[in-house]
């Protein structure tokens, strides 16, 4: 079998839809997956320009292409824009295509490979709206934050500044109870301070994004890396199935990870090493994530309370923190178009869920 007659085979039955055009953007052959695609048969489209297939109105793709063919060179599919173009029946919708010019039978073609991306489309425009809904439900907290970072930060340094002088000037020479309330007020504004720059970090996040294929794989494996230490001090141990590809932002993704792993070292039961299964699986246009751990687990009526900001179930003296970790995990993962729920019983353990919308056809 010649090298023309296999090409000719590869390119009928490949999974994407495969356009062959000469160098005047004619259509000289099409697969069945074209034929799916866009609701033509092979007649109807054999024989007529490229630009058939793209809506009239846009412009812009007729220039490209048409610049395209006057200096035709190999370009992947990752390299591609988005093109919006039309089926038979008008609907329209967004494609990548990978262009690749061949030799046959002594002439110069153009072999388009193309892929359905209005999944991708939808998905990065729902992230979109999702941003900007929570953008405008976060307008009074950005007040707010504002109000803290200045008019609230500016009285505690004083504050703070003149307990430092009281400690250094009178500490033991006035009587003991004196000593006792200043550091009650040391303790108390250094807990304020933690209090406003948490409120900050909690509103600086979805600020500033960027979006990306984020290996959730990937990720959970270097946060194990930077929780090395915890991990070994705890006998910690994880069960990680294989995870996906999901589209969004890694930094708050990882973030995400962080406190869900954390929590589940954090909140032990005494004499158990902790354990933490991390999974997936589709759920509809979502990815369904769960981290599981045999920890102390929570109370019924506390499950909607831990992701309130400040909301903190345990005495401050046996675990540290202030509340802020399942509230920064609820906020991302509303940034990504999901919600996050908690199934747990007292003394067994916690399995947190979340969803993030699907990017698996991307």
């Amino acid at each position: 079998m010649d090298t023309e007659t296999i090409y000719k085979e590869m390119f009928l039955f490949a999974p994407n839809a495969e356009l062959l055009v000469d160098k005047n953007g004619i259509i000289v052959k099409i697969n069945h997956q074209v034929e799916k695609l866009f609701g033509y048969e092979r007649e109807e489209l054999v024989g007529k320009k490229v630009e058939y297939l793209i809506p009239e109105r846009i412009v812009h793709t007729r220039l490209i292409i048409d610049k395209y063919l006057r200096a035709p060179v190999r370009r992947e599919m990752s390299e591609s824009k988005d093109f919006l173009v039309k089926r038979k029946d008008g609907s329209e919708f967004f494609i990548e295509i990978g262009l690749n010019p061949i030799k046959l039978e002594n002439k110069i073609f153009i072999s388009a490979s193309i892929r359905d991306v209005s999944a991708r489309v939808h998905l990065v425009n729902k992230l979109q709206q999702s941003l900007t809904a929570i953008k405008n439900k976060n307008k009074e907290l950005e007040q707010f934050t504002y109000i803290a970072a200045h008019d609230l930060q500016e009285p505690l340094n004083t504050v703070t500044g003149f307990v430092e002088l009281l400690n250094e000037q009178y500490k033991g020479r006035l009587d003991k109870n004196a000593d006792k309330y200043l550091q009650f007020i040391t303790k108390a504004s250094s807990r304020m301070r933690f209090l406003i720059r948490g409120l900050l970090d909690y509103a600086r996040i979805g600020r500033e994004r960027k979006l990306s294929m984020v290996d959730c794989n990937k990720l959970v494996t270097e946060i194990q890396y930077d929780f090395a230490f915890s991990i070994a001090e705890t006998n910690t141990t994880f069960i990680i199935d294989k995870l996906p590809q999901v589209y969004g932002c890694e930094l708050e993704l990882s973030i995400l990870f962080q406190n869900l792993i954390s929590n589940a070292i954090k909140f032990r039961k005494e004499g158990t090493a902790p354990q933490i299964k991390i999974s997936s699986e589709k759920e509809g246009n979502y990815w369904k994530f769960s981290v599981q751990d045999n920890g102390i687990g929570l109370a019924e009526e506390h499950k909607k309370k831990i992701f309130i900001i400040y909301q903190q179930l345990n005495a401050r003296t046996e675990y540290k923190g202030f509340g802020l970790g399942l509230a920064f995990c609820q906020k991302i993962v509303e940034l990504h178009g999901g919600k996050i729920w908690v199934d747990s019983v007292p003394n067994k353990g916690s399995t947190f869920y979340f969803t993030i919308l699907n990017s698996n056809n991307l």
